[in-house]
């Protein structure tokens, strides 16, 4: 209890070898890891032994080293060798200053260790003590080996920057990923992964392949950890995105509809609007089943609607907001209801109408009036058909264009969206 070595010579005479009665746990004063053998801080004692060149070994019991004393100083040892993590299925090579130990695993069903060797192998995800025993004292480590960590979408919103998809996560919780896989559902179900991004990375992603004027898009994520595991992708929870569709009721009303958001839980539905190129404002809010919302009063000139859900909780990506207040909104894609082609234009010299918009082919453009020319570019002002007519009706094949958003100028004047799918 007194924190000593002491040796007894053949006269009787006892000398106090190691230690000087101060507890010394393995935080504070060791002398770095060699230290005088009267001045070294020990914790409670228990073994000594001496090997055959007379070099005395200490267990150094409550801090779980052996000590060897040699001329008049001590040295600590320990387990060296032993990684933060290891990769399941491959191995390493332990090893103690002081020979003669034996090995030992307290869980081989996560690892196993040669008792003489000290050759490490990791059997399954799990955390195991290695222990070390020689000349009565015994050493410890711990090793664990990772497991599929399983990573989670935060949220998807529009990111009005770009009008694409935005991906939010968080890594909150997560040690071992390398890469963020995001995955999206195409037309026949399955989830594809479409791109990678390191973990280092602020966590977001722009799916600069999405279009959320033409259809909702669902999204689950894994990870790639430091061994090469990848997470289980049905262990990801799925989110889905909401998309906003508009059309004219009889008596200038607007007809909004839209699907739920899924993934996350959503509280108020608010139905946003812009009138002449102005802020979004709330004119009304719903519950959050309802799918659908009349506006029976719209204010003339260009209207663009949007839908905008409260979630229960914010997101957090990368710890970058501390107060975890951002991405609370969940937005819809923007709708111009002045320019959605397959509506009636009330603005215009003449009415339109273009169905059916979306199209995955044709469309046919009807007018009150003789249309003369129609003119289709794409959103980058590429044009990509042209031609004269002389008709109030008129049918154009868009089967060889690609998926995407086109615009319809006609008689050189009003211009309309069509959505190819």
């Amino acid at each position: 209890m007194n924190n000593r070595v002491r040796k007894v010579d053949a006269a009787g005479i006892i000398n106090t070898i190691a230690g000087y009665g101060i507890t010394g746990p393995v935080t504070t004063n060791f002398n770095g890891f060699y230290g005088l053998s009267d001045t070294t801080e020990l914790n409670r004692p228990v073994g000594v032994a001496v090997n055959d060149h007379g070099v005395i070994y200490v267990c150094d019991n409550l801090n779980e080293l052996i000590r060897k004393l040699k001329d008049t100083t001590f040295s600590i040892h320990s387990i060296q060798g032993m990684p933060s993590h290891l990769c399941t299925g491959s191995s390493v090579t332990l090893s103690d200053s002081t020979s003669g130990g034996s090995w030992s695993s307290s869980n081989t069903s996560v690892a196993s260790i040669g008792s003489s060797s000290g050759l490490l192998t990791s059997v399954a995800p799990g955390i195991d003590t290695i222990s070390y025993y020689s000349y009565g004292c015994l050493a410890t480590a711990t090793i664990k080996v990772p497991g599929y960590e399983i990573p989670q979408i935060c949220v998807v919103v529009n990111d009005s920057a770009t009008g694409k998809n935005e991906v939010v996560w968080e890594k909150t919780g997560i040690e071992t990923a390398e890469w963020y896989n995001i995955y999206r559902e195409n037309s026949s179900s399955v989830f594809v992964k479409i791109d990678s991004q390191a973990s280092n990375i602020f966590s977001t992603y722009i799916d600069t392949g999405s279009y959320p004027v033409i259809q909702s898009y669902s999204y689950k994520i894994t990870l790639t950890d430091s061994c090469g595991n990848e997470s289980p992708l049905d262990s990801s929870t799925t989110h889905t995105t909401i998309h906003l569709t508009a059309s004219l009721g009889v008596g200038g009303v607007v007809n909004l509809n839209w699907n739920l958001y899924v993934g996350k839980p959503i509280t108020t539905q608010n139905i946003m609007r812009s009138a002449g190129g102005g802020a979004f404002v709330s004119i009304g809010s719903v519950a959050n089943t309802v799918i659908s919302y009349t506006d029976a009063t719209p204010p003339s000139g260009s209207l663009i609607y949007m839908i905008a859900t409260l979630s229960t909780t914010g997101c957090n990506p990368t710890a970058r907001i501390t107060s975890g207040s951002e991405y609370e909104k969940i937005t819809s894609n923007p709708v111009d209801i002045s320019s959605t082609a397959g509506l009636t234009n009330l603005a215009d010299p003449f009415a339109v109408q273009i169905r059916p918009n979306p199209t995955t082919d044709n469309i046919n453009i009807s007018s009150t009036a003789v249309i003369y020319n129609i003119v289709i570019t794409n959103t980058i002002g590429q044009k990509v058909f042209a031609s004269d007519y002389s008709d109030k009706n008129v049918n154009i094949s868009l089967e060889l264009l690609p998926p995407g958003v086109y615009l319809v100028k006609i008689n050189n004047s009003s211009v309309y969206k069509v959505v190819k799918q």
